[in-house]
């Protein structure tokens, strides 16, 4: 980025000054005195008093091709050296992010750089939460961070979450422009904005300052800094682009009981909200090397397929809300499951947390379309026989379990309802009113004003459908819902 004549402008520290005319300008190469007409040139700075016969403490101008900048009440001398030292010190430190951009600890050495334009705190928060740089000389709070970081080039685990008592990262999200706030404390005042590539968000860079009015020029030296962090990682992206992050946070969200502030970080940088509809496919690929011609196949029927290794196995998660074509997409890549590549697919689930239970249903059913001599298993196919086989797994049954009767469970725990045993009454009943309030013990009355609320709170449409054509495979997910929750797990809350 070179300096411009609206650069200048917004980096002069004096408070009397006026544009004339604003206008793009090409890049400026050098300062010098305002001189005869025949020595301006086409990228010349000129600097001298706008009145010849007030040179001292009148009004100054500074012009470059159309435009004009009037200082008042400053020496000529002092607006030239400080216009000259704003474009001197710039180009020094342009040329210090440049070669920043080569060195491992590059943000690091660009964040520190920076300290003589914008004294105070930065840090540069990236890839999964990890803090990558710190550089911190006003902001008290911080310095103990800092410190650490110094040591180790580092911070600790339980380190990292100090952060969270200063900055709310509920406004950190992809794509965001120079944004203001307060630390959580009120002890100070920080700036941030995102540091976004041409394909996906880096991470987020954050100034933080004592004083609650942002230093002049703050934004075009950000600006400039994100743009060098940004070449930064384009040149060492073979260690920290956008897939291998996936691979690691598909990992830890596939293994963990509880996936932490990295994993959803990094689903919120990429845009996958966790409420949204998801399915994991388990792959063998069979012969050694074939992975990467899978994975490249899958790209190209899937609209943004995320990919990791879990033991020997390939695993792609979908998030249905982005598919742009489903069902087509998914009958081309069945397609192709033959011979020595197998698959096992899972429920389509809500709630990008409860991967763990659906990872593992996909391992289960491709252990099964390989030992049935298929070429993929898919979880919502089965019928009653497979279900008296699999039932007594219990990490597996939560995931086969149905929605609808889920959602009935939670709300009765919560709200302290019977709507679950109500559904199952008028299910098991094959929705027979006066039977499923005989069950009940209820008048038939009330087991219509209870289905009628449970109709707002879940889509009935499916059980009118099975009523009203006596569809065995909808009813025999709800029966074997019903098995799992009460013979097996006592009704949970899942």
């Amino acid at each position: 980025m070179k300096l411009n004549m609206w650069n200048i402008f917004n980096l002069l520290p004096f408070s009397r000054m006026t544009v004339q005319i604003r206008d793009e300008t090409p890049a400026i190469q050098y300062v010098r005195l305002m001189g005869p007409e025949n020595e301006f040139r086409h990228n010349t700075v000129y600097v001298g008093a706008a009145h010849p016969d007030q040179p001292e403490g009148g009004t100054v101008a500074i012009i470059h091709r159309k435009d004009r900048i009037l200082v008042e009440g400053e020496s000529l001398y002092d607006v030239f050296n400080r216009v000259a030292t704003i474009v001197d010190r710039f180009s020094f430190w342009e040329r210090k992010l440049i070669s920043a951009e080569q060195d491992e600890n590059g943000v690091q050495l660009m964040l520190d750089g920076t300290q003589s334009f914008l004294p105070g705190g930065f840090y540069a928060l990236t890839y999964g939460g990890k803090t990558l740089g710190l550089s911190c000389s006003t902001v008290s709070p911080l310095r103990p961070l800092w410190d650490e970081f110094s040591a180790t080039k580092d911070l600790t685990y339980e380190r990292m979450y100090l952060f969270d008592r200063y900055f709310d990262y509920s406004g950190f999200t992809s794509g965001v422009k120079l944004t203001t706030a307060r630390s959580k404390d009120g002890s100070f005042y920080y700036t941030f904005r995102s540091i976004d590539s041409p394909n996906h968000n880096i991470g987020f860079i954050v100034f933080c300052t004592p004083d609650p009015t942002p230093p002049k020029g703050m934004e075009i030296i950000i600006d400039t800094l994100s743009e060098h962090i940004i070449q930064f990682f384009e040149r060492h992206v073979g260690k920290i682009n956008l897939l291998s992050r996936a691979s690691e946070m598909m990992q830890k969200l596939l293994k963990s009981a509880q996936a932490g502030d990295d994993v959803k970080r990094f689903f919120q940088e990429i845009g996958w909200d966790q409420n949204n509809t998801f399915q994991i496919i388990a792959i063998d690929c069979g012969v050694k090397g074939k992975s990467s011609d899978i994975i490249k196949y899958c790209r190209s029927v899937f609209t943004e397929p995320l990919f990791c290794a879990v033991d020997k196995d390939l695993v792609m998660m979908l998030n249905l809300d982005r598919e742009k074509s489903y069902d087509v997409a998914m009958e081309d890549f069945l397609s192709i499951m033959i011979d020595d590549i197998a698959c096992g697919i899972s429920n389509i689930f809500h709630y990008l947390y409860s991967a763990r239970a659906y990872g593992e249903q996909a391992a289960y059913e491709l252990r099964r379309a390989e030992k049935t001599a298929g070429s993929y298993s898919l979880a919502k196919n089965h019928d009653t026989d497979f279900f008296k086989t699999v039932l007594l797994s219990a990490p597996l049954c939560r995931s086969y379990l149905h929605r609808p009767v889920v959602t009935m469970s939670m709300y009765d725990s919560l709200n302290g309802t019977e709507f679950y045993a109500t559904l199952k009454s008028y299910v098991m009943s094959f929705f027979h009113h006066s039977d499923a309030a005989r069950i009940l013990n209820i008048h038939r009355n009330t087991l219509l004003y209870r289905l009628e609320q449970m109709r707002s709170i879940i889509d009935f449409s499916e059980l009118d459908d099975a009523m009203q054509n006596y569809d065995i495979k909808i009813l025999e997910r709800y029966y074997v819902s019903f098995f799992i929750i009460d013979e097996i797990h006592g009704r949970p809350v899942i």
